[in-house]
């Protein structure tokens, strides 16, 4: 039989062998809300340090994050690069929102080539998943027949479709174009 000081010490050995076990499932805990928070805050850093572990585990969400602090140098370096590698890797999980952002790299050309077909076929993908952004972005594509044929009326009906989601920019213009929009 083992006497009560013997269990004591095994359990605080334990204890200190487990430790750094046990802190990385609290680092995993956070959120990317935690990381949204700490950005409203002002602590650009502290949520791409919350965003970082979350992004690397594979949560599309924390990495399309992270592409939008590299994107801007909010928290961390301006990095087109990295930027481009996390929305990237968001995008190979269905992430409608880290299409756009594809969508607007190719259009501006930051990091990649300007290519104005590539952009609309990144914004298709947005529009296809329902993406208010994406339609709104493929309808100015079409609209000004921009990397796709020019089609006012499939701009139209884009901007129709991403209004209806609350798209404020697409209820504007719709009201440049039809009225009739102005007032919806």
């Amino acid at each position: 039989m083992v006497d009560r000081s013997t269990r004591h010490a095994v359990a605080l050995s334990l204890l200190v062998l487990l430790a750094p076990g046990l802190t990385a499932p609290a680092a995993l805990a956070q959120t990317v809300d935690d990381g949204l928070v700490a950005a409203q805050q002002g602590d650009l850093a502290g949520a791409v340090a919350i965003w970082t572990p979350l992004a690397e585990a594979g949560q599309a969400e924390a990495q399309y994050r992270l592409g939008f602090a590299h994107a801007g140098g909010w928290g961390v370096p301006e990095d087109q690069a990295r930027a481009a590698a996390w929305y990237a890797r968001a995008a190979d999980q269905g992430h409608a929102p880290a299409f756009v952002q594809l969508g607007h790299m190719h259009a501006d050309g930051r990091h990649f080539a300007r290519n104005e077909a590539q952009a609309a076929a990144w914004f298709r993908r947005a529009a296809d998943a329902g993406n208010a952004d994406g339609r709104y972005y493929l309808g100015h594509a079409h609209y000004q027949g921009r990397g796709v044929p020019r089609d006012i009326e499939k701009a139209l009906h884009l901007w129709q479709l991403a209004a209806a989601q609350g798209h404020e920019g697409a209820r504007l213009d719709l009201c440049d174009e039809k009225p009739e929009f102005c007032n919806r």
